[in-house]
């Protein structure tokens, strides 16, 4: 899943993925919808229960 979430165009040089927890976490555009990153883990094998937003650290 990193590879396909690493490969969003969009992506902005961070991503973490968390088997065990069921987690992801990625650094996009904010261009990159929530549909665009669903689709993309559904595609890469993996389901999506919640997408949640957090604010740019500065």
């Amino acid at each position: 899943m990193t590879e396909a979430l690493k490969a969003v165009d969009g992506f902005k040089g961070k991503v973490k993925v968390d088997l065990m927890r069921g987690q992801a976490e990625v650094v996009v555009a904010d261009s990159v919808s929530d549909d665009t990153l669903l689709k993309t883990v559904v595609n890469a094998g993996y389901g999506v229960t919640e997408i949640s937003l957090q604010p740019k650290k500065n």
